[in-house]
């Protein structure tokens, strides 16, 4: 059984929370976010459904409580939800504390391309034995299949993927 930190409480979160609920292989999900109040919104709407929810306050913008708060929850998976500016904050942090990490951020940050920057962390997460994906977008669809996905099966490698959009 593992658990799984979403980072970030909005629109996005409020999708995947109940569909990773029933999951057998998902113990915990612990939602955090600068406002506390809409992540217990949150764990209200969707406590006693499977996994148990529990919430923190977090800033990420404070690193030492950001890691304590790390070290407390002891997540096996990072999902960042968090805006793109903190994405490569976040997947250091998800390297530090030796978690699996998927971003649900795509678009380039202030045009620094953001997913290039993120790809240069790929080869630590491989070293370290974790799952690194970055790039899924705001399809929570999507983000929901991967994060049940890769708590149930697990991935060791991706060599490619193919999403087919319709409209």
């Amino acid at each position: 059984m593992k658990k799984v930190l979403i980072l970030g409480c909005n629109a996005i979160t409020e999708f995947i929370v109940p569909r990773l609920t029933g999951l057998a292989t998902i113990s915990e999900i612990i939602i955090a976010s600068r406002d506390k109040a809409e992540c217990d919104e949150l764990r209200k709407k969707y406590s006693g459904k499977g996994a148990r929810i529990t919430t923190a306050r977090v800033d990420l913008d404070n690193e030492q409580g950001t890691k304590m708060m790390l070290s407390i929850t002891n997540p096996d998976l990072i999902v960042n939800l968090a805006p793109a500016e903190l994405s490569l904050k976040v997947m250091k942090l998800a390297l530090e504390a030796g978690t699996d990490y998927i971003d649900g951020v795509l678009y380039d940050w202030e045009n620094g391309n953001l997913l290039s920057k993120q790809f240069e962390h790929f080869a630590e997460f491989r070293s370290a034995g974790k799952m690194a994906v970055a790039g899924c977008a705001m399809r929570p669809a999507l983000l929901a299949a991967l994060v049940k996905n890769s708590m149930r099966d697990g991935f060791d490698v991706v060599n490619s993927a193919d999403f087919y959009e319709t409209t």
